[in-house]
This record gives C-alpha cells, structure tokens and sequence, in this order.
C-alpha cells in the first residue's frame, strides 16, 4: 500500500480502528489497554481499546459536568476539541478537553469525579497534556489574562493548590 505522497505504509500493523469523533492527543498504554480522547462542538468521549486485538472495551461519554460552558470554545482546526493527551495513574484514568471539562474514571468506565477547571481565554481551548505524580493531578491552564497551574487530588478532584503565573 502507499500513502500520500507515493510514501509506503508502515509494516508491522497488528490492528487499526476508526473513532466516531476526531482527536489529536497521543493514545496512552496501560497494560493491555489504550486510552484516548475525542470530542467535536456538540460531544465529548473517552475511549478504552484491547491492546492486543483493537476491540473497544468501552466508551464514556463526558457530559453535563459542573461549571461546563453553555458554548465550546472556538478552537484552531489543528488543535479540536481533544488535544490534551490524558495520563493514567494507579487504577484511575484522567482527561482534559478544550472547553477544560476534567474528568476521573476507573478502568470500567465509571466517573469517579468530574467538573470544569475553567475555561481558558485563549485562540485554541485547553490544550495542555495532564501530569500525575504521587497524589497530585496538574493541570496547566493556558489563560491570556490569568495563566495558571492548578493541582488536585487524584482520589477527590479536590483543588489542593494553584500558582499563578507569568
């Protein structure tokens, strides 16, 4: 097979599948999982995916979150809806979209806790990757006018701090 260009496709594909919304973050692997996010104007989702088949195991709808805008952000088209990359930490899954609707579930699916972080003003939405370390979930909110990066506990949703920056 060739791609655009006359490029060869890579080898070694074990299994490819297509998503019912578009997403530019990166897939993160968790034993013989892969998460990942998508969203449009109208619709949030987080995926889980079999390692070793490709076969969905779930999909998660994120709505109706606490403090969620009534509008989605205006966003670049090289960015969307689903730029930040999630993490995984422990036995919990995080992620982020445009809009900063947060969201914490378990490997099932569940939500164990979710809100808006707050929407930043900015060309692009949220689009800033999540880190976890220990109990902490950071988050860096790229705002024009009060640019920030908050932490919160991984177990709660909790804020346990924010720093203000330049």
């Amino acid at each position: 097979l060739r791609g655009r260009g006359g490029a060869a496709f890579p080898t070694g594909i074990k299994w490819k599948t297509e998503i019912d919304l578009p997403g530019t973050n990166s897939p993160v692997v968790w034993g013989d999982k892969i998460f990942l996010t998508a969203a449009d104007e109208t619709a949030k989702a987080v995926y889980c995916y079999d390692l070793n088949t490709g076969a969905q195991v779930w999909k998660k709808a994120v709505e109706g979150l606490p403090g969620a805008p009534a509008e989605p952000p205006q966003v670049m088209e090289d960015t969307g809806h689903a730029a930040p990359s999630m993490v995984v930490h422990g036995d919990r899954v995080f992620a982020i979209f445009a809009d900063a609707d947060l969201v914490c579930l378990d490997f099932e699916g569940k939500q164990l806790w979710g809100f808006n972080a707050g929407l930043p003003e900015n060309h692009y939405g949220h689009s800033s990757s999540l880190i976890a370390m220990d109990n902490l979930l950071f988050v860096q909110l790229d705002d024009s006018k009060e640019p920030k990066l908050l932490a919160f506990d991984v177990a709660t949703g909790d804020k346990v701090w924010t720093t203000e920056r330049a």
